[in-house]
């Protein structure tokens, strides 16, 4: 779910469909950049197996907190069943069609596989 937008640094940002909650209700899954570092991985080590054009974003949690109005908890995968589900996070909070744009814009891509 990545979009081509020359205002944004990369050229590429995240679409905002990318930025909601499942269609469960459950919270936005995300991964804690930091974990994954103490992890010993890297970005492209959240895509896992997945083949196809994917992308990993950076939102800071204090903005998230601060400015969106979002509760970022940690919450492990268990059992794990890829390298960086120790590192899961979820975003809890409404994500509004404008707040996700908001965060679509201020998402900073870090890694960018493409087929």
């Amino acid at each position: 779910m990545v979009v081509q937008d020359p205002k944004v640094d990369g050229g590429f940002r995240p679409s905002k469909e990318a930025l909601t909650d499942d269609a469960d209700l459950d919270p936005m899954s995300t991964y804690c950049a930091s974990m994954v570092r103490e992890l010993g991985l890297d970005a492209s080590s959240v895509l896992g197996a997945r083949s196809g054009n994917w992308a990993v974003f950076e939102l800071a949690v204090g903005y998230l907190r601060n400015d969106e109005e979002q509760v970022v908890t940690h919450d492990p995968i268990e059992p794990a069943t890829e390298p960086c589900d120790p590192a899961h996070t979820v975003v809890i909070g409404e994500k509004l069609k404008s707040r996700r744009e908001r965060m679509a814009i201020r998402g900073r891509l870090v890694h960018r596989r493409s087929v």
